[in-house]
């Protein structure tokens, strides 16, 4: 029977894996918004897993969060939603 430090690489290969999931995802459909319910259902993710993965992609600055929508920050920048890029660093 493992422990949960024995499980922790598991659960983090497994989020890299959905990290890099999401960001195909949004790479792949320009202009795609999704609120972190939709991405759930999308992705199949409890909403707990689905907020850390959504939170950590904004924390590197790969998707910024408008009113509980998520778009990738380089949409964000070209729709003009970034007025000011500063707020969001």
């Amino acid at each position: 029977m493992q422990n949960a430090a024995q499980d922790l690489p598991i659960a983090r290969t497994g989020m890299d894996h959905m990290l890099r999931r999401i960001q195909g995802e949004f790479r792949e459909m320009p202009g795609l918004r999704l609120t972190c319910r939709q991405a759930q259902r999308l992705w199949n993710l409890d909403q707990l897993v689905c907020e850390s993965l959504l939170a950590a992609l904004v924390d590197v600055r790969f998707l910024v969060e408008c009113d509980g929508v998520f778009l990738q920050r380089t949409d964000a920048v070209a729709s003009g939603m970034l007025r000011n890029a500063g707020r969001f660093s």
